[in-house]
């Protein structure tokens, strides 16, 4: 973060991505023209998606969404969702042979939950998906 008055410069790093931002052109441009003497570095304009984290641009504000992520992830996965009025006990049902598609899509809930509190629930699946074999 670089504050200079009423300018900012923001910078959000995740691993090897990262979004500049603030309300400074001139500031922005030159911690580019830094970052890029000593990195390789991509300007890919104006921020579109990331980290599962759709941005979409509103005249009211910027609006931030999981849409995309939601539906790659519920429905490229499974072929079956569970019904939601299903009442889950430990001791019902078969174990399964392959539990990895459901660990990964219970995982992902769990991320969304994080931007969606009516998701979570999707915590009480997570404890069905272990075996004591």
């Amino acid at each position: 973060m670089n504050i200079k008055g009423d300018k900012q410069v923001y910078i959000y790093i995740y691993v090897d991505d990262f979004i500049i931002t603030g309300n400074d052109d001139k500031g922005i441009k030159d911690i580019k023209g830094k970052l890029g003497k000593e990195f390789k570095i991509s300007d890919l304009g104006e921020l579109k998606y990331f980290l599962g984290i759709e941005v979409v641009y509103g005249k009211s504000g910027i609006y931030l969404m999981q849409r995309k992520y939601m539906l790659d992830v519920l429905f490229k996965r499974l072929t079956q969702p569970i019904a939601t009025n299903t009442k889950l006990f430990s001791s019902d049902g078969e174990i399964l042979e392959d539990a990895e598609p459901y660990r990964g899509i219970i995982g992902s809930l769990i991320y969304e939950s994080i931007t969606r509190p009516d998701l979570c629930y999707v915590g009480v699946l997570s404890q069905f998906m272990q075996t004591n074999i």
